[in-house]
């Protein structure tokens, strides 16, 4: 196999380029991280590692009671349908200190007197004590911010891909609990299953009432998205079904073909799942429009089987993405991409690394362990899919090469090199979905290996 060696590229990273085709793409022309081979790419060349990766880890009855064990772990998971008003206190949870220092919207910076009109914008002196909480549903992929704004603000001028106040995305079809308005009528405080948080009002659309609410949630035959994310065409016979994105989990109730009408937007729907898709009408309440989608698309009916193939089959298809910070950019960070991949499965994790972490599973603290025990735990315990992490950082296993433990994540960067002059490593910002090996640095210099401090096997 030849290989060539390009200087100069991107950011200033180091890459391998291969002459070599693998399955998923030609190297020639794709830039790898060190110690990344094209091969590496497919994830066919993880799976001939283990026996059997087609076998089914778990039954949908166990992923029904592993999900029930998680969410008795982390604290942050929410059971909407339980939801009730005396069960958070609002002020608390909403009023956040802002943030002290410099910080910037566009090339502009903020104002003490723009804080002080996004402080009132949170509407404290109109939370209601005996509590309103209404019911809905989310509309299309949106948003939820920690404060009731649609700025990007940056603690970095220009910096236009990170958000201080992006937590993280809500999905279409995805059932809220309306806890608040702001001041200016334009954002809601909702709680979803996975977090709390601002979402903009009109991405939003109400049920008259909670029984409505729960009842449209009781279908058990769905439609869900597999694909990383699929577009549909234009509909010019309803605006609101045109170009629909779907992204990986998104999951809608599918109608029977005896209750689809016989021709639907001037058209019959031969090869398509009609779906029901939740549009929001000029009152702000829920209704349900029929959505055709081509079989041929990315998707399933209902949940994909639990195998170790398909879940490396899934991560591998957000391989070259956008990294987003918190969803931002329809994009994922390291915590969204495996809570997406994880939802194909019907598996619900936390949103944040931190409470993934805290998951149901096997686990392994690595805290205290050397090298040489991280390496030993990696090679014997740990399959593709795991959930390794450090601080600020989740990663999905992919198995060992060679001496070398191999991870794919959404990567805002990694310390690159070391520079003299400076006593650091140089901080290269490659904001991307890849592979690479745990030998990397981080921006202090210390490995990912030596960094990790939990691994999560999601098996019972």
């Amino acid at each position: 196999m030849s290989m060539k060696i390009k200087f100069g590229i991107t950011l200033g990273l180091v890459f391998s380029l291969f002459t070599t085709v693998c399955a998923s793409a030609s190297a020639e022309y794709v830039t790898l991280m060190p110690d990344v081979t094209a091969p590496m790419m497919s994830s066919d060349f993880w799976l001939n590692k283990i026996d059997n990766p087609h076998k089914l880890i778990m039954r949908p009855s166990q992923i029904e009671q592993f999900n029930k064990a998680g969410f008795k772990n982390v604290k942050w998971l929410n059971r909407l349908e339980n939801w009730d008003e005396n069960t958070i206190k609002l002020r608390e949870k909403m009023d956040i200190p802002l943030p002290e220092g410099e910080f910037f919207i566009d090339d502009l910076m903020v104002t003490d007197t723009y804080w002080g009109k996004l402080s009132d914008n949170l509407n404290l002196d109109g939370i209601n004590d005996e509590g309103n909480l209404r019911y809905g549903f989310i509309t299309n992929r949106t948003n939820v911010k920690r404060y009731p704004t649609n700025d990007v603000i940056t603690n970095v001028n220009g910096d236009i891909e990170y958000d201080e106040f992006q937590e993280t995305a809500a999905f279409t079809g995805e059932p809220v609990v309306i806890l608040h308005e702001s001041l200016d009528g334009r954002f809601y405080y909702c709680a979803l299953s996975y977090y709390l948080g601002w979402i903009n009002k009109n991405d939003i659309a109400f049920c008259e009432t909670k029984e409505d609410w729960l009842e449209a949630q009781s279908y058990t035959d769905f439609l869900l998205i597999t694909g990383n994310m699929i577009t549909l065409g234009e509909n010019p016979f309803n605006p609101a079904l045109s170009k629909v994105e779907l992204y990986m989990g998104t999951k809608l109730p599918l109608v029977p073909v005896p209750e689809q009408p016989e021709t639907l937007y001037g058209r019959q729907v031969l090869g398509n799942y009609v779906v029901k898709f939740p549009v929001r009408d000029k009152d702000g309440y829920v209704k349900y429009e029929y959505l055709p989608i081509p079989v041929s698309k990315d998707v399933s009916i209902g949940y994909l089987p639990y195998t170790y193939a398909n879940v490396l089959e899934q991560l591998f298809k957000m391989q070259g993405d956008r990294y987003g910070w918190g969803g931002m950019l329809g994009a994922r960070d390291s915590s969204g991409l495996s809570q997406e991949m994880y939802r194909c499965f019907g598996i619900y994790l936390p949103r944040n690394s931190g409470q993934q972490v805290e998951y149901t599973g096997k686990k392994f603290d690595l805290t205290e362990k050397s090298v040489e025990e991280r390496d030993t735990i990696l090679t014997a315990e740990v399959k593709p899919g795991a959930i390794l992490g450090f601080p600020g950082h989740i990663m999905i296993y992919l198995g060992e090469h060679e001496g070398k433990h191999y991870v794919m994540s959404a990567t805002g960067g990694y310390g690159e090199y070391y520079d003299e002059s400076t006593d650091a490593y140089s901080y290269s910002q490659t904001r991307s979905v890849y592979i690479n090996s745990l030998d990397i640095k981080r921006a202090s210099g210390t490995s990912w290996l030596e960094s990790l401090t939990s691994v999560v096997c999601l098996i019972p």
